[in-house]
Protein backbone atom coordinates (compact mmCIF):
# COMPACT_ATOMS: atom_id res chain seq x y z
CA UNK A 1 0.00 0.00 0.00
CA UNK A 2 1.52 3.41 -1.10
CA UNK A 3 1.50 6.25 1.07
CA UNK A 4 -1.28 8.00 -1.22
CA UNK A 5 -3.41 4.75 -0.58
CA UNK A 6 -2.60 5.27 3.00
CA UNK A 7 -4.00 8.48 3.61
CA UNK A 8 -7.04 7.86 1.48
CA UNK A 9 -8.20 4.91 3.57
CA UNK A 10 -7.85 7.02 6.94
CA UNK A 11 -9.92 9.97 5.27
CA UNK A 12 -12.49 7.36 4.69
CA UNK A 13 -12.56 6.39 8.18
CA UNK A 14 -12.11 9.51 9.31
CA UNK A 15 -15.27 10.36 6.81
CA UNK A 16 -17.64 8.05 8.96
CA UNK A 17 -17.10 9.67 12.10
CA UNK A 18 -14.63 12.86 13.13
CA UNK A 19 -12.06 10.94 14.82
CA UNK A 20 -12.66 7.76 13.81
CA UNK A 21 -10.48 5.71 16.44
CA UNK A 22 -7.31 3.82 15.05
CA UNK A 23 -8.55 0.93 16.68
CA UNK A 24 -11.60 0.98 15.54
CA UNK A 25 -10.40 1.22 11.93
CA UNK A 26 -7.64 -2.05 13.08
CA UNK A 27 -10.49 -4.15 14.32
CA UNK A 28 -13.16 -3.82 11.18
CA UNK A 29 -10.29 -3.88 8.80
CA UNK A 30 -8.92 -7.41 10.66
CA UNK A 31 -12.03 -8.73 10.21
CA UNK A 32 -12.57 -7.51 6.80
CA UNK A 33 -9.69 -9.76 6.43
CA UNK A 34 -11.10 -12.86 8.03
CA UNK A 35 -14.23 -12.45 8.68
CA UNK A 36 -15.92 -15.23 11.07
CA UNK A 37 -13.16 -14.25 13.94
CA UNK A 38 -14.15 -15.06 17.53
CA UNK A 39 -13.79 -12.04 20.26
CA UNK A 40 -10.56 -13.32 21.52
CA UNK A 41 -9.14 -14.55 18.00
CA UNK A 42 -9.42 -10.50 17.27
CA UNK A 43 -8.12 -9.56 20.56
CA UNK A 44 -5.14 -11.65 19.93
CA UNK A 45 -4.35 -10.18 16.45
CA UNK A 46 -4.97 -7.22 17.15
CA UNK A 47 -2.62 -7.28 20.39
CA UNK A 48 -5.76 -5.70 22.26
CA UNK A 49 -7.01 -6.44 26.00
CA UNK A 50 -10.37 -8.74 25.34
CA UNK A 51 -12.30 -5.99 27.50
CA UNK A 52 -11.34 -3.38 24.76
CA UNK A 53 -11.83 -5.41 22.03
CA UNK A 54 -15.38 -6.20 23.06
CA UNK A 55 -16.33 -2.38 23.51
CA UNK A 56 -14.30 -1.35 19.74
CA UNK A 57 -16.73 -4.37 18.32
CA UNK A 58 -20.05 -3.48 20.72
CA UNK A 59 -19.22 0.02 18.88
CA UNK A 60 -18.59 -0.65 15.51
CA UNK A 61 -21.92 -3.30 15.38
CA UNK A 62 -24.25 -0.17 17.24
CA UNK A 63 -26.74 0.30 14.44
CA UNK A 64 -27.17 3.37 15.40
CA UNK A 65 -23.38 4.34 15.71
CA UNK A 66 -21.73 2.59 12.75
CA UNK A 67 -23.58 -0.68 11.49
CA UNK A 68 -20.00 -1.68 10.14
CA UNK A 69 -19.83 -5.51 12.04
CA UNK A 70 -22.02 -8.26 13.15
CA UNK A 71 -22.09 -10.66 16.30
CA UNK A 72 -23.43 -13.96 16.34
CA UNK A 73 -23.53 -16.79 18.70
CA UNK A 74 -21.50 -19.87 17.34
CA UNK A 75 -23.34 -22.66 16.61
CA UNK A 76 -21.39 -25.05 18.32
CA UNK A 77 -20.18 -23.17 21.36
CA UNK A 78 -22.57 -20.63 23.06
CA UNK A 79 -19.84 -18.80 24.67
CA UNK A 80 -18.00 -17.53 21.47
CA UNK A 81 -19.35 -14.70 19.71
CA UNK A 82 -18.17 -14.66 15.91
CA UNK A 83 -17.52 -11.35 13.86
CA UNK A 84 -18.25 -10.48 10.53
CA UNK A 85 -19.63 -7.63 8.59
CA UNK A 86 -22.43 -6.34 7.97
CA UNK A 87 -24.40 -5.05 4.29
CA UNK A 88 -23.03 -1.80 5.37
CA UNK A 89 -19.12 -2.88 6.45
CA UNK A 90 -19.29 -4.97 3.45
CA UNK A 91 -20.36 -1.80 1.13
CA UNK A 92 -17.76 0.52 2.98
CA UNK A 93 -15.02 -2.06 2.22
CA UNK A 94 -15.37 -1.39 -1.34
CA UNK A 95 -14.98 1.84 -1.04
CA UNK A 96 -11.31 1.44 0.43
Amino acid sequence: MSLNDAHDTLKKFSALAHGFPVSYALTYLEVAHDEGLSITTLAERTDMPLSTISRVVAALSDVKKYDLLTVKIAKDEKRRKIIGLTKHGKDFLKTL
